[in-house]
């Protein structure tokens, strides 16, 4: 008997792509309604695009038509077409993993030799995910580990949206507080023209309060769930993880071929970190790698070229919904650039923290990226447009430019967790099954504690002369 669980202040959410096309009309009527402008661009001595400070001009209006407005979704799944390709091979080669048994095999014994540890592996999973948010900015890297961390933690007695909360949570709170990303901090230290990494002694302190704000708030509700499955969020998204368990193929004990898969799955995941760390490697090499990762260990497996082929094909199947949704989320920013209106929002948004100073300048920088998120994803895309705009502003409001990085960061980092043009948000999602509703519920609470903090730590910045 199916029980049905509903709270009285539940509403129908619309559709993803309901609230996409949504976002994409908004963005169209701002083309009609904002004045077109631009700032002027140059390529400084690091061979980074910048914004010049002061070059802002308006420009001919060019407000996107309705054809133009449909159109925009066809370019959004062109523009993302690197995403999606990174997200099908990857899901492809993790699929004929699966399909060995070795990564259940390896999973049931993990869970076998942790038993009454298991809030301890919660704990250490998300500090070493949130390492690697804060040291080498992982992020879209964090893909393949989907379907090692949400199994893993299915087995524990969890549920989907616990492991979703170890993996996305742990790189949220490693890159809203980082300390070495050179995505955020070297990124906006360099376009400061502040010391590379200075001021990690404060950053430090932030990291640990992030972190420790998101396993507090993971493990409550771990532990919530584990005591009574009923309360679970993502009953679906479990459901279909327990299914894929039980459909296994192999639920016996480790033998010598799991073990050589699992070593081979062992030896990408080395390689991925060495290649971004050593030589910047970005999706297309982390797909080549994870390829032919999932080819060596299919044949190491016992699985033929055929079925290898029809895993890959059933994984595509699977994930090409969230695929869509990512070029849908590309569309807004289409819409905007063509209609040359981003510029003016960062212009009227950068020339309201002229008007405060000191505190007031500050937390309003942290306000003004904190919004932006929800306009440009991309963490090194608003450095290069909005450092050199903030820096000389910090000069002339008594704000010190580490403050201004600090807020920069935190205000970049925390709303990763759901923003809506973000295409890392769907793909993880989409992979874990985890529906978006589902996760802005869960979601929204720790967003809004970190807001909350990142407010704090601001102010504290500021007051310490940071």
């Amino acid at each position: 008997m199916e029980e049905k669980v509903k709270s009285k202040f539940s509403i129908n959410v619309p559709h993803v792509f309901i609230i996409l096309a949504i976002l994409v009309i908004l963005a169209t009527i701002a083309t009609w309604v904002l004045p077109a402008g631009n700032f002027e661009r140059v390529v400084n001595e690091e061979d980074r695009e910048v914004v010049v400070p002061g070059s802002y001009e308006t420009t001919e209006s060019s407000p996107v038509g309705f054809f133009d407005f449909l159109i925009s979704f066809y370019d959004g799944i062109v523009e993302a077409a690197d995403v999606i390709a990174f997200i099908l091979l990857v899901s492809g080669a993790f699929a004929v993993v699966r399909k060995t048994g070795a990564l259940d095999a390896g999973i049931a014994s993990v869970v076998q030799h942790i038993h009454g540890g298991e809030y301890f592996v919660l704990i250490i999973l998300m500090v070493l995910f949130a390492l690697c948010g804060a040291t080498f900015g992982m992020y879209e890297e964090a893909y393949p580990f989907v379907y090692m961390v949400i199994p893993l933690c299915i087995k524990m007695g969890f549920d989907a949206m616990t492991g979703a909360a170890v993996l996305f949570v742990g790189i949220n709170a490693g890159f809203a507080g980082a300390f070495l990303n050179p995505f955020t901090v070297g990124l906006s230290q360099s376009l400061a023209k502040l010391p590379l990494y200075s001021g990690i002694g404060f950053r430090v302190v932030v990291f640990i309060v992030l972190v420790a704000e998101g396993i507090w708030f993971t493990l409550r509700y771990a532990r919530k769930v584990k005591d009574n499955p009923n309360l679970s969020i993502s009953r679906e998204a479990t459901e279909f993880w327990m299914g894929k368990n039980d459909s296994s193929e192999s639920h016996s004990k480790m033998n010598i071929r799991h073990s050589i898969v699992l070593l081979i799955l062992l030896a990408a995941l080395i390689g991925l970190v060495y290649g971004v760390l050593k030589y910047e490697w970005y999706m297309a090499e982390i797909s080549a790698l994870f390829l032919l990762m999932g080819i060596v260990a299919g044949l190491v497996g016992g699985l033929s070229f055929n079925t290898m082929a029809e895993e890959i094909e059933n994984a595509a199947a699977e994930i090409i919904g969230p695929c869509m949704v990512i070029g849908f989320a590309r569309a807004i920013m289409i819409v905007l650039d063509s209609g040359n209106v981003t510029d003016t929002i960062l212009y009227g948004m950068s020339n309201t923290v002229g008007i405060f100073g000191g505190i007031g300048a500050a937390i309003l920088m942290y306000i003004i990226i904190y919004l932006l998120e929800f306009l440009i994803s991309s963490g090194t895309a608003k450095a290069a447009m909005l450092i050199p705009i903030l820096s000389p502003l910090c000069d002339l409001v008594g704000v010190s430019r580490q403050t201004m990085v600090l807020a920069y960061q935190l205000g970049d980092g925390i709303l990763n967790m759901w923003e809506p043009t973000s295409p890392e948000v769907y793909s993880i999602l989409g992979a874990a099954k985890i529906k978006f509703a589902e996760w802005f519920k869960w979601a929204l609470p720790i967003t809004i504690v970190w807001t909350a903090t990142g407010f704090v730590l601001v102010i504290i910045a500021q007051i310490i002369g940071y």
